[in-house]
């Protein structure tokens, strides 16, 4: 069997995505294609390649057609005022495909329901952001 490539390792990272944003776990995900957790796991870290029968299979289970699968990560921002684009980051959520990671995040963070509890996630969150910029930026100057 071929190793899995670029396009394949996208497609993979694009059903992890599908299925987290979901709420679906590997087990489920397993129990409906009809394979094992393993295998699953396997797909989403884009080790092994999925056949055309087992994506035809997830287009169902996931709900989308095959074309979001291949869907470019690289699309443009829709046109929005000035003040908007300067809000949101160069690869904003809202336009491109989630990170594995980001999908995890976005859904514990949206079940926090005390609007305090959420702006200190945010804080802490930009906080730490802007200190691991900080130290990289006095690495690249060192």
């Amino acid at each position: 069997m071929k190793s899995p490539n670029l396009v394949d390792k996208h497609v993979s990272s694009r059903v992890g995505s599908r299925r987290i944003a979901l709420g679906m776990s590997p087990e489920q995900m397993a129990a409906a294609v009809g394979s094992t957790v393993q295998q699953v796991q396997k797909w989403e870290a884009g080790t092994d390649r999925i056949g055309a029968n087992q994506l035809l299979k997830l287009t169902k289970i996931l709900g989308v057609n095959s074309a979001f699968f291949f869907a470019d990560e690289n699309q443009s921002v829709p046109d929005i005022d000035a003040r908007s684009k300067e809000m949101l980051p160069s690869r904003s959520v809202l336009y491109l495909s989630p990170t594995l990671d980001g999908l995890r995040l976005t859904r514990a963070f949206t079940s926090i329901k005390n609007r305090a509890l959420r702006e200190i996630v945010i804080k802490f969150v930009e906080t730490i952001a802007e200190i691991e910029s900080d130290a990289n930026q006095k690495l690249d100057g060192a």
